[in-house]
Formats: C-alpha cells, sequence, structure tokens
C-alpha cells in the first residue's frame, strides 16, 4: 500500500487531472478541462483524486448512466495513475471507491470501457472482478 489519501476531486485539482489523463488514461482524444468541470458540477461525487504529499497522483471519473431500457448503473469513465505510483495499490483503491459510491446511489453494476491495446488494464480490471461482456468497435471515415 503507498502512503497517499484518496479525497474528492475539489477544483483546484483541475489542471493536474487534466494532464494525467492527457498523458495516461486519454485513448482517442484528450479531456477537454470544460467537460471535466461539468462533470463535477453535475456530479460533485463522481471524481476522486489519489495525492502524495502535495501531488496528485491519481484519479478515477465514474457516475450514473442509464441504458436504453432503462436500467441505472455506475460507469467508470476514466482512470489513470501516474506510472511511478502504480503497482502501490492506489488504483484498486480508487477503483473501490467509486464502487463503493455507486453502491451508496443503490446502483447494482457498474461499467466501463479498456483500450484492446491496454492488456494490463484488461488485467488489473479483470483482478477486480469486472468480465468482458462486449466489444466497442470503431472505425475511421
Amino acid at each position: 500500500m503507498s502512503s497517499c489519501r484518496i479525497r474528492l476531486f475539489e477544483r483546484r485539482d483541475t489542471d493536474a487531472v487534466v494532464k494525467l489523463a492527457g498523458d495516461y488514461a486519454a485513448f482517442d482524444r484528450a479531456m477537454p478541462k470544460d467537460w471535466l468541470l461539468s462533470t463535477y458540477d453535475k456530479y460533485p461525487e463522481s471524481i476522486w483524486v489519489a495525492e502524495a504529499g502535495d501531488e496528485l497522483v491519481g484519479f478515477i471519473i465514474g457516475y450514473e448512466t442509464e441504458t436504453p431500457l432503462g436500467i441505472n448503473r455506475g460507469r467508470i469513465e476514466l482512470l489513470a495513475v501516474h506510472p511511478s505510483w502504480r503497482r502501490r495499490g492506489i488504483g484498486t483503491r480508487l477503483v473501490e471507491k467509486i464502487l463503493e459510491q455507486f453502491q451508496k446511489m443503490n446502483l447494482r453494476e457498474s461499467t466501463l470501457f479498456c483500450p484492446a491495446s491496454a492488456s494490463e488494464a484488461k488485467r488489473f480490471y479483470e483482478r477486480l472482478g469486472f468480465e468482458v461482456n462486449a466489444y466497442f468497435m470503431g472505425r475511421e471515415l
């Protein structure tokens, strides 16, 4: 375990989260700052950060979504941990924190997208009980 603290996101964390996302989490495009802040405004308990001292070393974003059939579930949108802080339990603690938040919201299921090329991330999520149940496919036009 690491000596970092998991806490709710605050507006002062915006630039650090955007940088971490751009460097280590975004797989199709950079995360816009305005999207992060609008997500925070809409779901204030949807973003958690990991900090070591005064350095932000990781974050997770997750919120409630509804399927076309009207089923509500939690969705983990993004997770990133700085490479020098990985393998210390930080990612696991962040996922556990967002799943705990989903349970408080009476959600019974959580989903996420993981890039096909991110085999290490896929193994990480599988260790936490996530299973592949669909393939998200894309094509340039």
